[in-house]
């Protein structure tokens, strides 16, 4: 990356395109690592809210969505939330889902 940026024919928007899509590439990676909970939880708060209670996830946020950008499966991805529902990480108010921050 550094090469190229001395290169006078290489634009300086290829030049951020390229750096963005490695740090998501980094970023990706790294989620990889984390369990399927963690996986979940990280990616509704990217689409989330902040809300005084909260993350407020949208209404669009569902299963089949967070297993194409968690790489798992709509069904593991429903026993994760289910298993974040049943440890109240995940709770349902005014027929939203918030995320609630984590106690510590």
């Amino acid at each position: 990356m550094d090469t190229l940026s001395k290169e006078p024919f290489f634009p300086d928007f290829l030049i951020d395109y390229n750096k963005r899509q490695q740090e998501e590439f980094f970023q990706f990676s790294y989620m990889l690592t984390k369990n399927i909970r963690d996986r979940v939880l990280d990616v509704m708060k990217r689409f989330s809210k902040k809300h005084p209670d909260g993350y407020m996830v949208p209404k669009r946020v569902n299963s089949l969505l967070l297993s194409k950008c968690c790489q798992a499966t709509p069904a593991t991805i429903k026993k994760a939330l289910l298993d974040l529902k049943h440890e109240k990480r995940i709770i349902k108010k005014e027929q939203h889902l918030f995320i609630q921050e984590e106690m510590t």
